[in-house]
This record gives structure tokens, C-alpha cells and sequence, in this order.
């Protein structure tokens, strides 16, 4: 029953409770626990108790699962010594036989579950407008508090939902908070992150957002965007959401201003103005950010008039009884779409605060919920009906009446069992561990610094550190622990590296096998590389590869998921099939059709097949070389068929070899590929077989004969056979690719280590469990158990490094370990003493100088190379004519006033950096971050060439004058530029991309990345670009994927260019798109047509040949470079064609065949979904009168 009508009621929130106890024993336990908290003692009874949600925590990272309740209570509490936290209280107390205390409490600041779905597909976050309470400002008016819209209608119209709360503090007065926008939405990010939406097993998010809510979502989608890895994961994860009242154009806040007027939180409430310059800006990003990702949107919009804010003259206290107004108007509510997208707007005749307090029976909260429906459910429409499609084969191919020859749905038992047998022979042990292996299992460990001579080898030889014991005979755990920068890394990968490893945890005279496995957190990396997940596939995919018995585990988990996928559609097998079609056709199933089905089981593995036929033809190259060939052949398998079909395989496998499979044509290849193809031609063979048993198949000329069956029935029956199965193949491909889930891969890690087949002493080498991309408490956890989950033929045991966090420190300070910045002192004395010995010299200044370093390095190690870089630097400054005490003197000085923290450090080492050079630094340290590995030297030279640059014709002056590219000056402008966090590497090969102008051959062996990865957590942080350039950073939107894209698109078209730098200049611009949510139309616009065609000319690209003048490859440069329209379509780059101006007559004008378009559409970068959304993008642009003209034709170009 609701909770009576009376005094204003208070909703609580409580927190960490028990997970298995239902509503009931939730009540009696907070009748019981409150009402000990009660002034007076008053007795509280679980009848006074409404329970109005339940659900569990939000945090996915807790080790014992906890519940999270909103609830009411029918008298008032009185409470006491509550702290204060935002806009509400919290105490948190203490029950005899729970692991913590409850936490009861009114702010509900962070994330609060309001429902627990049976089957969750998708997240529903609800943030709350400014000055307004989390959870209260989405309830009616009113004292009673018993109703939510969205806890209690919303969960029963969309079932697979969850829906949480956000709450954050953005009071108005008297506030002391000086937080801004970007601010919140830096939090905001982070507890995304934190509560488990960075994972890869994350579910789908949308959002409910009103006012000050939407702008900081809008402000969270940019600053996703313009990071990397993760970030640009979970923005991925955002389908959209419905903006209610919120002020894209601005809103009145006069009334505002007046009440923080001379606090910290003014600027907030000023960004907030019609006419402000932050939300221009921030909603240009965020329409080119969202348009791209396909997201989508509703905006809702007040038609009531808000009562204003006015202050009380007697006592000064404030209340909304000034003057109504409009404070957010439709067009800014609608952001400006409202005539031209009218079905994604919708009214709601409330005001301001009261568009989003629905009371209970409002029909608009089923509005709300088919506008988050149509947010969701676009694609699993079309998923769902394919496979209903496919699935109801089954019921089509069935026929009544007996037949002769075996009985309907009967086969052999052997030709059963060798069915099963074909399927297990699928999944193969190599199969199998390249389903679970990430392709950059070993790529951070090779980007890590070797030890500098000599240095950490005390590891081993230093008794004290307890090292050498614990891999002779330890167990459990052992922690490497240091500060960040102080050699962790550097010395994990000693140890994994290093033979004396090995050899210490051999024993002499066990039977034990030996596995040892590592992994390195790497924070900057992709998701698998920083993520749970990446670490139980690095854990197994190394584990099995040493020990193959173990693969038997995975081959099963995998077999057990195919089937399960294949009985659920109902897609039977293949012989099973075959047989239906014979019983269709009254033929007889004897031994020799059995002995052919069989044969055809062998012909579906297309992967099978073209490895046997790459390992007869290709016997002199290397295993890996093969693997990349047969993936790529795998991947390009669609188009060769097409070609094969279309008479244009020999120009399509000439294309491929030169471009992606990189070896010399022959027509034995050519041949070696169709014969691949007529392998897998399935549908001829089933034919053939039908045709065999004596199926009459009538020609034209035989129509209506009895006996007969008509060609068009047959290739209708024997195409659902093969489809069926497609569908099998495609299952088997999707199995490979995504059956390991988290669930899963933690399944298959505990058999492994539940493993009885032999006695197995793995030991695992885990490093920088400070960057792993989730809760610290959670992977600590994990440790413990791992090395508990042993059966009693498997121990297990852990060296990890990390930071001294306060989590590791209460789990593992026990455990054998050492702080490896107590022990470097002699390792840096002897790097400085290499180091700057060669500048000082023997004298007094290095022996003054290095144990002043070595004190305050604290053992630090990377800050002991920034300190080195500067002392060297001051050092040849002072000359050599200097007195000795005088250099001395002057190297402490410096020495003295270097600060002490590395993120302190980097930023004063760009404050040091003239303002007449910012500019220069911003896209320097840019293009590093930005590049796709390491950034080649010359590209870096040219981006800074053209970084100014914002049209075509700008840079035509100094391209004709400027000299060669001077590498050996660029390398110390690099040096100069970045303050020494950047540096040159020498690569022996070319390592990124050309840009123009590599005349020097040591330009291609020469590259720039950051000196540490901490560099890069500097350079990618929110706040970077304003410290770096200052207020002008707030008015500018390029970064360094626009400055990439300007070097090589002006670079290629000025001059003769290969390929490979049209794909990046078109990489660049789709990334500079999807990034800042701005286009370059700028500059491609402005690009002469004739610039275009002499590109066209395939003898002008180097690395094209003769013989390729008639290959797909001549086709591809001949239409996809020949207008800048070509271009974008080819690359995708929708923002482009949308910010060209609707009267530009482009095809008119320049007479463009409609195929040149269509096949830049087709090209080979764009998937079906991608070329028709560019596609949808020229309709829209007004390029083709009518819809139907571009995307049908581009629709039945690909084969779906």
C-alpha cells in the first residue's frame, strides 16, 4: 500500500545490503538497524517500512554481491550525526553479522539501480538537471514520495532495461564548488569506467537527461570521442538518448546569475546563457560526433511558463515566486531541429522542473518508454528476422508421405557418428587458441625499455629481496611494488626474459611440468590490453599453447557452444539436409549417396581447405607469413567469389597480390585460387548428387513433364540446403570469434587449473596491475583466489608489479615482495654516471652532482631521465670555460628547482616552452599521440608544415620552395618542441605511413613516440589543449588526426604519391570526424578537379606496376580519387557531404558518371551498413532526386 498523504515524505537510498535477503527480511533488518539509530529509541516496525526497489549494486566489482533499496518509512526518523553530503545526508550503521555497514542515505549522489531485469540487454541512465536532487527531481509534486516513473512504470514496459540514477552535487547556494562542466563530465567518465561500463562485456547504454544533464552528457560524448581505446568503447556503447528541457542553445539564467553571484560557480551558471560560446561550440562536436556514431535522439521541450527565483528582502532566503518565464525555449530545447526533424521532438506542457515529474497514470511515461524502444531496437529487427528466415528452413524442406530408401530423418548410425566426428574435427586445437588469442598479447612487452646495463640484475643475486627463493620454492604470491616511473616494467620484463628465471624454478627430480605465463597492463592500449578479460586470454592462450593436452578444455567449451547455437535454430547438420531433399524428391539414400555426403562434409571448411592448398603451394615461407595470407584471403573470400562469377578473377587476385597479399601474380596462383572456390561450391555438387540418383531435372523445353521437376524448384530446394549451411559456417566463424565471453573464459580458466591429467606449477608474471581498467579491490581479489583454485595436481603462484596502492597494500603486504625504489639507488648512480659522464666529465661537478640526483629520485627512474636530459642540457649552456665550483653551482640550482612529481614535471616542462612555439607543441605532441604507432619523422616535419593551413591552395608557395627535408635540424626541433618527452627512435624500416617529401633514406628509419606512457595520460587528459595553448584552446577543434590529415591529402595531391598516402590522408579525415565531430571541408573542397584526375594516373603512383595499368587496383585509383566527392564517399566521410552547400551543382557541373560514385561507395574500405549510410548522406545532400536511385543500386552490389 502507498505510504499515507501528510508531512513531506523523504526517500532513502540504502546501501550494501544483504544480496540473497528478500523484500521482508530487508524490512524487518532496517526495522531493526534503523530504529536503533532513532532520538529516543522509538519503536520502528517493519510496517512502517516501504521497500520500493530492490536490486543489485551497480558495482559489478564487488567480491560478495550487495543490494541497493530505495524505501520510505511512515513516521519521520530524526537521525542523528548524519554527515552531510550534497543535497542530502548519509550515516552508515553497523549490523552485528554483516561484512560492512549500511549505508542510508538521502543525497544519492553516484549510481543507483532501480530494477534488476531477468534477461539484461541494456542500461538506462537517468541524470538530473542543475540544482536539482538525483532521484526526488524525477517525482511529482507533492508530500507523497511513494511514486517514480521511472523505478516503477518504466521497468515493466521494457523488461530487459535496467535503469539507474546518476547523482552529482551541482548546488547553487552558497556553494564553494568551482567545478565546471567539463569538470562533472570528467567524474562522470570515470565512475562509468569504475562501475564496469569501460568492460568489454558491457551492455548498451541510453539516457534519460534533463537541462544541466544533457549538456554534460553532450560534454562526456566529446570528451570520449577525443580519446582513445576505452574511452572510444564506451562511447561506442552509447545508442542515444532523450534530452528534456536541456539548453543547447542557452537558457535564461538572469535569475540565476543574481544568486551565485560572486561564488565560484558563476562561470557554470554563465556557460549555461543564451549566446554562450562554450555551447556553440560544444554542440557543433557533439551533432558531428553523434551524427556519425548513428545515434539516436528525442528532444522533449516545455510549454509552460517556470516561476523565476526571487530573494526574500527580510531574511534574504530565496523562493520561486518571481515572475514566470520561458527559461528554455523550443528551438534550444530541440536544438534548432524542430522543423526539420519534427518526429524526434515531442511537447510536454510543463514547466522547466516539471516536463520530467510524471505522476503516476501519465500517459507520457509510455512515450517516453516507445522513444527508448526506437533508440534500441532499429538492428535487432533486421537480426531478428534474418534468422527467422534461415531457421524456418527446417519446416519448409519437410514433405508428407513415406519415400524409398531409408525413412524419413534417418541416417546411418556410422554416417551419424562420423557427423559428430566432422564437428569436433572443426574445432581444433589451433583453432581453438586462435579464437582466444589477442592479436597484442606480446605487443607491450615489446615496447618496453630493456634494462640499462647491468642494472636490476640484484634481483637475482641480492638475498635479501627473496626473489631466487620464492622461484625455487615459494608459493602464493610475490609483489614488486614501486612508484610510478621507478622500473617495474623494465625489470618484470628482465624476469620474464631473462634464462636465469627459468632455470630457478626447474627442481631437480620433479615430474611437475613447468608453464610460466605473463601479462602487461598497458593502459594506453586497446581495451583487451588493460582489461579482464585480456588478461584470462593472455593467461590461457599461453598456458595451453605450452602444454596442447590442455586444449581438449576450450575445443569442448567451443563444441558445446556451437551446438547449443545450431539446436536453437534448429539448423540440424548437413547430412540431414541431403537427406530431406531426397525424400522430397522420392530419390533413393543408399551407400554410394552416403559415401558422397560424407565427401561433402569436407568441402563446407573453407578455412580447411585453403590452408591445405596455401601449405602445398607455399612450402618455403614461414608458418606466420601463410597465416596472414589465408586471413586475408578469408576476409577478401565474398568479393573473389563475385569475381570469380563475374569473369574478373584473374584482375581481382592480380589486385590482391600487389596490394594486400604482397607476393608476385601467376597464373598457377590464379588458378590455385578458383580451384578454392569450385571446391565450395556446394550448391553444384548437391545438384550433381541429386542429378546422379536420378533426379530428371526439366529444361525449358520439358516444362510440365511428368517425372520432371522444374530447374527453378531445384535451385530453390538445393539453395535453402546450402544456406542452412551458411548459417552453420557463419555460427561456427561467430563462435570462434566471440565465444568468449567473460563467463566463459573464467569457465575455462578454473578446468585448466581443475585439471587432473598430469602434475602442472604454473607461475604467472603480471605487470602494472595499476593500469588494469577496472576496480583495484576486484583484481586483487582475483590474485588471492588464483592461487587458491588449484587442484591437487596444479599449484599456482603470482609475481605481479604495481603501484603501492592502498588496496594491494592491505591484500598483499604480508606476501614476500620488495619496493623496488628501495633498492635502484646503485642502478641510477651508474645510469648517471653513463650518462653524463660524456658532459661533465670525471671532475667535481659528477661527483657533486649524481648523489644529489640519487637522493631526490627517490628511486624514481623515469624522473631521473627528464632530470639528466636538463642537467646535459644546462651543462654544454655553461661551457666549458666555466669554473668548476661555478658549474657546480649552477647544476644544484637547476637541480633544486625541478619539481619532484612526473605529472608536475610535464607540466612545467611545457610552461618552459615559449608561447611564440605553443602552437608548434600542441600538434607535435598531437601527431604522436594521434598516429597509428609511432609517428614516421618526415610526416611530423610536413604536419607542423601544415598544421595553419585551412585550404588547398594555402601551401602551394612554400611546397614549390622548400628544400629537402632537413632531418638532422628536425630532430632537434622535435627535441626543442616537446621539452624532451618526445623521442626519435631508429626503426631499420619504415614504421609509419610516408608523408611527403622522403628524399632521405634515414627519414624511413627514423620515427617519434613518447618516452613513457605516463606522457601519454598527459598529452590525452581533458584538460591538456588549455594548458598547452591557453584560452585560445576553447575556440579551436583540430587535433592530431586534422593535422595528419592535412600533411598527407595536400601532400598527395601537390605531387606524385603512393597509395598508401591517399589511405591515410582518408584515414586521418575520418578519424579527424569522428574525434572533434567537425569536418575538413575546407581544405577538400578547395582542391582543384584537376589535381584529382592527374592523381588518376596510376604510372604516377610508385609503387604500382605495369602490369597492374588493367587491374582493379587501376579501377580503384581511376574512381575513387577523381573529385573530392569520389573521395569522401570512398572513405566515409559523411560530415563533408553534409557541409556542402546545397546549391553547389557538383554532378551538374562536372558531368559526374553516376557508377564513379557508386563504385567510391563500394570501395574496399566500406562495409554494406557504412556505404549505405554515406549513401543516405549524398540523398540527403540533394546529389540524386530520389532515394531509391543510389541505394538499391549499392544494396544489391554486396552479397549480405
Amino acid at each position: 500500500m502507498s505510504p499515507p498523504s501528510g508531512p513531506k515524505q523523504k526517500v532513502y537510498r540504502v546501501r550494501n545490503l544483504p544480496f540473497h535477503a528478500d523484500r521482508h527480511e530487508i524490512a524487518r533488518l532496517l526495522a531493526h538497524s534503523v530504529g536503533a539509530q532513532i532520538q529516543g529509541k522509538a519503536l520502528l516496525s517493519d510496517a512502517h517500512i516501504h521497500i520500493h526497489s530492490l536490486a543489485r549494486s551497480a558495482d559489478p566489482w564487488e567480491h560478495l554481491a550487495t543490494k541497493t533499496a530505495t524505501v520510505s518509512f511512515d513516521r519521520d526518523l530524526g537521525l542523528e550525526n548524519g554527515d552531510s553530503r550534497g543535497s542530502g545526508m548519509e550515516w552508515r550503521i553497523q549490523v552485528p553479522g554483516l561484512r560492512g555497514a549500511l549505508i542510508l542515505d538521502t543525497h544519492f549522489e553516484g549510481f543507483t539501480p532501480l530494477n534488476e531485469p531477468d534477461q539484461h540487454s541494456y542500461d538506462c541512465i537517468a541524470i538530473s538537471g542543475l540544482a536539482s536532487h538525483p532521484f526526488g527531481s524525477w517525482q511529482p509534486h507533492g508530500n507523497n514520495k511513494s511514486f517514480m516513473w521511472i523505478r516503477d512504470v518504466l521497468p515493466a514496459c521494457l523488461p530487459t532495461f535496467r535503469f539507474l540514477t546518476f547523482g552529482y552535487d551541482t548546488t547553487l547556494l552558497d556553494s564553494k564548488s568551482f567545478q565546471t562542466i567539463p569538470d562533472l563530465a570528467a567524474r562522470f567518465i570515470l565512475d562509468m569506467k569504475s562501475h564496469g561500463w569501460s568492460s568489454p562485456t558491457s551492455r548498451p547504454v541510453v539516457f534519460l537527461a534533463h537541462s544541466l544533464g544533457g549538456v554534460l552528457l553532450k560534454q562526456v560524448m566529446v570528451m570520449l570521442a577525443s580519446s582513445g581505446g576505452v574511452e572510444t568503447f564506451m562511447l561506442g556503447n552509447i545508442k542515444g538518448a532523450i534530452f528534456f528541457g536541456v539548453p543547447s542553445k542557452g537558457m535564461d539564467v538572469a535569475q540565476l546569475l543574481a544568486m551565485t553571484e560572486g561564488q565560484p560557480n558563476q562561470v557554470l551558471v554563465s556557460d549555461l546563457s543564451v549566446g554562450s560560446p562554450y555551447l556553440t561550440n560544444l554542440g557543433l562536436q557533439f551533432e558531428g560526433i553523434s551524427e556519425l556514431r548513428r545515434m539516436k535522439f528525442f528532444w522533449a521541450y516545455e510549454t509552460r511558463q517556470s516561476p523565476t527565483t526571487v530573494k526574500s528582502p527580510t531574511d534574504g532566503s530565496y523562493s520561486r515566486t518571481g515572475p514566470p518565464i520561458v527559461l528554455v525555449s523550443r528551438d534550444s530545447a530541440t536544438s534548432g531541429i524542430y522543423d526539420s526533424k519534427p518526429l524526434s521532438t515531442f511537447q510536454i506542457d510543463e514547466d522547466h522542473s516539471g516536463m520530467v515529474k510524471f505522476p503516476e497514470g501519465d500517459a507520457r511515461t509510455r512515450v517516453v518508454a516507445q522513444n527508448l524502444r526506437e533508440i534500441v531496437d532499429s538492428k535487432e529487427g533486421v537480426d531478428a528476422s534474418a534468422n527467422a528466415g534461415i531457421s524456418g528452413f527446417v519446416n519448409s524442406m519437410a514433405v508428407p508421405g513415406s519415400t524409398s530408401g531409408l525413412s524419413k530423418g534417418s541416417l546411418p548410425s556410422d554416417t551419424m557418428s562420423f557427423t559428430k566426428s566432422a564437428v569436433r574435427r572443426k574445432f581444433t586445437t589451433d583453432v581453438a587458441l586462435r579464437s582466444i588469442q589477442a592479436p597484442e598479447q606480446n605487443l607491450r612487452l615489446g615496447q618496453i625499455d630493456a634494462a640499462h646495463t647491468h642494472t636490476f640484475e640484484w634481483v637475482y643475486d641480492k638475498k635479501s629481496v627473496g626473489f631466487t627463493d620464492w622461484l625455487r620454492k615459494g608459493s602464493g604470491v610475490f609483489w614488486i611494488s614501486g612508484k610510478p616511473g621507478s622500473g617495474k616494467s623494465t625489470m618484470m620484463k628482465l624476469i620474464t626474459t631473462d634464462e636465469r628465471t627459468s632455470q630457478l624454478t626447474q627442481s631437480w627430480g620433479s615430474a611437475s611440468r613447468k608453464v610460466a605465463a605473463n601479462f602487461f597492463f598497458h593502459h594506453r592500449g586497446n581495451v583487451l590490453q588493460k582489461s579482464f578479460e585480456g588478461l584470462l586470454r593472455g593467461i590461457i592462450t599461453q598456458v595451453v599453447g605450452k602444454e596442447p593436452q590442455l586444449a581438449t578444455i576450450l575445443r569442448q567449451m567451443l563444441i558445446n557452444e556451437y551446438l547449443d547455437h545450431v539446436n536453437s535454430e534448429g539448423l540440424g547438420d548437413l547430412p540431414s539436409d541431403i537427406l530431406e531433399l531426397f525424400n522430397r524428391y522420392n530419390l533413393r539414400y543408399n551407400d554410394r549417396v552416403d559415401r558422397a555426403v560424407r565427401r561433402l562434409m569436407g568441402v563446407k571448411d573453407a578455412s580447411e581447405q585453403l590452408r591445405a592448398l596455401l601449405s602445398t603451394a607455399f612450402q618455403g615461407i614461414d608458418n606466420l607469413k601463410r597465416e596472414q595470407m589465408e586471413n586475408s584471403l578469408l576476409s577478401e573470400r565474398a568479393n573473389l567469389e563475385r569475381a570469380e562469377a563475374t569473369g574478373a578473377l584473374s584482375t581481382t587476385v592480380q589486385y590482391l597480390c600487389a596490394t594486400t597479399l604482397q607476393i608476385d601474380y601467376s597464373e598457377a596462383f590464379r588458378d590455385l585460387i578458383e580451384q578454392w572456390l569450385l571446391g565450395m561450391d556446394l550448391e553444384s555438387l548437391i545438384t550433381g548428387l541429386l542429378e546422379s540418383s536420378g533426379l530428371n531435372v526439366a529444361k525449358e523445353s520439358q516444362k510440365g513433364i511428368t517425372g520432371h521437376v522444374s530447374a527453378a524448384t531445384v535451385k530453390r530446394d538445393v539453395a535453402k540446403c546450402v544456406e542452412r549451411e551458411a548459417r552453420r559456417e557463419a555460427i561456427f566463424e561467430n563462435t570462434t570469434r566471440l565465444a568468449w565471453s567473460r563467463h566463459n573464459l573464467e569457465t575455462a580458466l578454473s578446468r585448466i587449473l581443475g585439471q587432473t591429467m598430469f602434475d602442472l606449477d604454473l607461475i604467472l608474471f603480471l605487470d602494472a596491475l595499476d593500469e588494469y581498467d577496472g576496480r583495484p579491490e576486484f583484481i586483487a581479489e582475483f590474485l588471492v583466489s588464483l592461487t587458491k583454485k588449484t587442484s591437487h595436481r596444479t599449484s599456482v603462484r603470482v609475481c605481479f608489479a604495481s603501484r603501492p596502492w592502498p588496496i594491494f597494500v592491505e591484500e598483499f603486504a604480508k606476501c614476500p615482495g620488495f619496493r623496488i625504489h628501495e633498492h635502484t639507488e646503485g642502478d641510477i648512480q651508474a645510469y648517471c654516471v653513463d650518462i653524463m659522464s660524456p658532459t661533465l666529465g670525471p671532475g667535481l661537478a659528477l661527483s657533486e652532482i649524481v648523489p644529489e640526483i640519487v637522493k631526490k629520485s627517490q628511486g624514481v627512474f623515469l624522473w631521473v631521465r627528464l632530470v639528466v636530459e636538463d642537467l646535459n642540457s644546462e651543462a654544454m649552456l655553461l661551457g666549458a670555460e666555466v669554473s668548476e665550483a661555478r658549474r657546480v653551482e649552477r647544476l644544484q640550482r637547476v637541480l633544486c628547482s625541478l619539481p619532484t612529481e612526473l605529472s608536475d614535471y610535464y607540466l612545467a616542462i611545457i610552461h618552459r616552452i615559449p608561447q611564440t612555439s605553443r602552437w608548434d607543441t600542441y600538434v607535435l605532441l598531437e601527431c604522436v599521440s594521434r598516429a597509428e604507432g609511432s609517428l614516421g619523422l618526415s610526416v611530423a616535419f610536413t604536419s607542423l608544415q601544415y598544421s595553419r593551413c585551412s585550404s588547398f591552395k594555402q601551401p602551394q608557395a612554400q611546397l614549390a620552395s622548400r628544400p629537402l627535408f632537413p632531418d638532422d635540424e628536425f630532430v632537434q626541433d622535435v627535441r626543442t618542441l616537446s621539452g624532451g618527452l618526445v623521442e626519435v627512435i631508429h626503426t631499420g624500416s619504415l614504421v609509419a605511413p610516408n608523408g611527403p617529401d622522403f628524399a632521405d633514406t634515414r627519414a624511413r628509419s627514423r620515427s617519434l613516440q613518447f618516452m613513457h606512457q605516463t606522457v601519454q595520460d598527459f598529452v590525452q587528459a581533458p584538460e591538456f589543449k588549455r594548458q598547452v595553448l591557453g584560452n585560445s584552446a576553447y575556440i579551436m577543434f583540430e587535433n592530431g588526426h586534422s593535422f595528419l590529415f592535412k600533411t598527407f591529402f595536400l601532400g598527395c595531391l601537390s605531387r606524385a604519391r603512393s597509395r598508401i598516402d591517399i589511405e591515410n590522408a582518408g584515414f586521418h579525415a575520418t578519424m579527424a570526424e569522428l574525434t572533434t565531430g567537425r569536418s575538413q571541408y575546407a581544405i577538400i573542397s578547395d582542391a582543384p578537379h584537376s589535381r584529382f584526375e592527374g592523381s588518376r594516373d596510376v604510372s604516377r603512383f610508385p609503387d604500382s606496376t605495369a602490369s597492374m595499368q588493367t587491374t582493379e587496383w587501376a579501377s580503384w585509383a581511376r574512381q575513387s580519387v577523381m573529385c573530392p566527392l569520389t573521395f569522401a564517399a570512398f572513405f566515409g566521410l559523411d560530415l563533408y557531404i553534409r557541409d556542402i552547400p546545397s546549391v553547389t551543382p557538383w554532378l551538374p557541373e562536372r558531368d559526374l558518371p553516376f557508377h564513379s560514385v557508386v563504385d567510391a561507395l563500394l570501395g574496399k574500405y566500406r562495409t554494406p551498413e557504412q556505404a549505405l549510410e554515406t549513401a543516405k548522406a549524398l540523398v540527403r545532400s540533394g546529389f540524386f532526386p530520389t532515394e531509391n536511385e543510389i541505394l538499391l543500386f549499392v544494396a544489391s552490389s554486396y552479397t549480405w
